[in-house]
């Protein structure tokens, strides 16, 4: 069963140049996307995970990730096809509009 379907040209040119923008990459040599996050804390750095783990779960979209402290490397793929979905995208958006979250948070401290 199929539960993303690859975006077209049309949506890849709307979409990815805003995330690039904002710093996510293309991964070389495959259909995904990547960005790496560091936070103030491993705790502000754990918390932006969970509410990324459970955002992924309502969507049945899940990262590949790998955690150091207070880094957090994430990559969105869809698995289900060989190109970049609608759902990496809007998962993308999510991990930058929660990081948003703590870096205000962090300006307001400062």
């Amino acid at each position: 069963m199929v539960l993303a379907t690859a975006m077209d040209a049309a949506t890849r040119s709307t979409e990815l140049p805003p995330l690039q923008e904002a710093g996510w990459s293309m991964v070389e040599g495959r259909e995904a996307l990547v960005k790496t996050y560091k936070f103030a804390s491993f705790n502000e750095c754990w918390q932006w995970m969970s509410s990324v783990a459970l955002r992924s779960e309502q969507l049945n979209h899940h990262p590949e990730w790998s955690h150091n402290y207070d880094k957090v490397e994430v990559i969105w793929s869809t698995h289900d096809d060989t190109a970049l979905s609608s759902r990496d995208v809007t998962m993308a958006k999510w991990c930058d509009a929660a990081f948003k979250i703590f870096e205000k948070k962090n300006e307001e401290k400062a």
